[in-house]
């Protein structure tokens, strides 16, 4: 990032190997998909981070299966990953003092933008008493997901940013990366889940967000290398 830092209106904040691991809790519940469809687990593992359930198994398995299918399968996956018996929750490095530093002092200037449902994103809050944003959007809210622009769009309008250029997206995954950049927005990427050689269309890369140090100047969100 540059020496003097990056300077927002709004952050746009993904949430799951952003903000919180919910690793063992997805490639279990997809692992159990894969001996449901007869594939072996590489076939969908490609496609499992960062983008809506539906649009991942039609990705990895296109046209095996019709709509209806897609959407059965793609609610039990969910309702699994959402168990609180399948697996940890755990914090992101630097996430909880990210979240709690957005919500004292930038109460109104950050939305968590997820590829999960609201059952997911909410069992995650509750693991981990996760401070809520203004805005949530989750796959429940918008027509198309992740790399579409629509969901960072529809958080932006919700937060009543009229630039979209002044808001900052954190991601994780090339979907979110792709999603964040095709709404005209900044992005910062986090190697948490894939290598910096995937996110090569991110405006800047970091290791995670213990290498970023937020702070609120005079009524704008600003973030600069630790």
């Amino acid at each position: 990032m540059p020496d003097g830092g990056v300077r927002a209106a709004a952050l746009l904040l993904d949430l799951d190997g952003t903000l919180v691991d919910t690793t063992e809790k997805v490639e279990a519940a997809w692992r159990w998909g894969a001996e449901e469809l007869g594939v072996p687990f590489a076939t969908l593992e490609p496609y499992i981070h960062g983008i809506p359930g539906s649009q991942a198994l039609e990705l990895a398995l296109p046209g095996r299966l019709d709509a209806d299918e897609r959407a059965a399968l793609t609610d039990e996956l969910l309702l699994r990953m959402a168990d609180p018996a399948a697996g940890h929750v755990r914090w992101m490095p630097g996430a909880r003092d990210l979240v709690t530093t957005l919500a004292r002092d930038a109460a109104d200037a950050w939305a968590i933008v997820t590829s999960g449902d609201r059952r997911l994103a909410g069992s995650s809050v509750e693991a981990l008493a996760l401070p809520l944003p203004p805005v949530l959007v989750t796959s429940d809210d918008v027509e198309l997901g992740k790399p579409h622009p629509e969901p960072y769009l529809q958080a932006a309008d919700a937060l009543e940013i009229l630039e979209v250029d002044a808001c900052v997206v954190v991601e994780d995954a090339p979907a979110g990366v792709a999603a964040g950049k095709a709404a005209g927005m900044r992005v910062l990427a986090l190697t948490t889940t894939y290598p910096a050689s995937d996110l090569t269309d991110a405006d800047w890369v970091v290791g995670s967000l213990a290498d970023v140090r937020v702070v609120v100047e005079e009524g704008t969100i600003v973030l600069r290398s630790r």
